[in-house]
């Protein structure tokens, strides 16, 4: 297992950690402590991570989608009580998620995890359930938002 003392050098927009022993980013020493070596450049600056987060969560299309629907079964109180109870919800997964993430930062992100968390026993089977519902969910949402979209506009 590769050791390493870590130190910043600051004075860039991206301040990279850089190892004095071996020359290792602490991102790739983590990596090689899982048995991994770094080919994913990691180098997305704060606006474009936010950009792509924003355009894969795609929930601007859903917020459209349900506003005529929560105005007219339960009114302004009712879509805000829902709103806030979704997004806690949703901020607790996204808590979740980021921790796992920290935990296991390899490319191939939700699939490894379930493979991780599952051990050798149930981790192929859980990186199988996880990706069929991953696609699954994709095919469908997207197409949903795109008519419940359609039907917001006709």
């Amino acid at each position: 297992m590769p050791t390493a003392t870590t130190e910043t050098k600051s004075g860039s927009d991206n301040d990279r950690p850089v190892t004095s022993k071996n020359g290792m980013t602490s991102d790739e020493y983590q990596l090689a402590t899982l048995g991994y070596k770094q080919v994913f450049v990691r180098n997305f600056t704060f606006i474009e991570n936010l950009a792509v987060s924003y355009s894969s969560m795609n929930f601007v299309n859903a917020l459209v989608i349900m506003f005529g629907f929560a105005m007219a079964t339960g009114g302004p109180q009712a879509a805000l009580a829902n709103w806030t109870m979704a997004g806690s919800l949703a901020l607790m997964v996204a808590l979740s998620m980021a921790e796992i993430a920290a935990a296991f930062p390899v490319c191939g992100g939700i699939y490894f995890w379930s493979y991780c968390l599952g051990g050798p026993e149930w981790g192929p089977f859980l990186s199988w359930v996880t990706a069929w519902f991953n696609w699954t969910g994709w095919i469908t949402l997207v197409t949903g938002f795109a008519q419940g979209n359609t039907n917001f506009l006709l």
